[in-house]
């Protein structure tokens, strides 16, 4: 892409999927996105194009929200801004995932397998599809991997790299309900930083 490394590391974005949207990603059959806005709007309406895309949503009173802008926006009296999490489109913005996950060692025939130096190999699994995994403490079996939280995922292990080329809000199914949601048309990309530099 040509980008210098300042512009690639400004411009990169985390977001949360669910782990159906993770699961459905590792499979290839994810091209859309929905997250629902919390907590849901009785109406939303969208001002701008493109870096100026905005929306604004009203709510019922009981559910104003006080880290909420409330007051008389370019939308109306009583609508509150929204942040969208995935941004909005940019040339030059991309998106990576985060999600639970472990760093750690190979495990197998009772120990740990090297590489040709004879040292243990360093590998991640992920929460989302390393669903039946053994995990071992200290060479023993524990019961439950220690999943660390997708909020502590660095970004050198994300492996799904998103280029959002269409993002609005609209009403939607989100697990079985209708909700109204930040939904993103998207293509999968490489990790930028992974390109070489000039």
């Amino acid at each position: 892409m040509g980008w210098q490394t300042d512009q690639i590391m400004k411009k990169q974005k985390a977001f949360y999927p669910t782990t159906k949207q993770l699961r459905d990603l590792h499979n290839g059959t994810c091209a859309q996105i929905a997250l629902p806005i919390k907590p849901q709007p009785i109406s939303v309406i969208e001002r701008g194009e493109g870096k100026t895309l905005r929306w604004f949503a009203r709510y019922k009173e009981s559910e104003i929200i006080s880290n909420q802008s409330v007051g008389k926006h370019e939308a109306g009296i009583g609508y509150h801004s929204l942040d969208s999490p995935f941004g909005v489109p940019a040339d030059d913005q991309v998106l990576y995932a985060r999600e639970s996950f472990l760093t750690g060692y190979e495990f197998e025939d009772d120990k740990y397998k090297l590489d040709e130096n004879d040292e243990p190999i360093d590998k991640v699994w992920y929460g989302a599809t390393d669903v039946n995994l053994q995990w071992y403490s200290e060479g023993e079996p524990v019961e439950c991997p220690p999943w660390k939280s997708s909020r502590v995922m660095p970004k050198a292990i994300a492996r799904f790299w998103l280029k959002p080329y269409q993002v609005y809000v609209d009403k939607v199914i989100f697990e079985g309900e209708e909700k109204w949601c930040f939904v993103m048309n998207f293509d999968i990309v490489d990790n930028p930083n992974d390109e070489k530099k000039d």
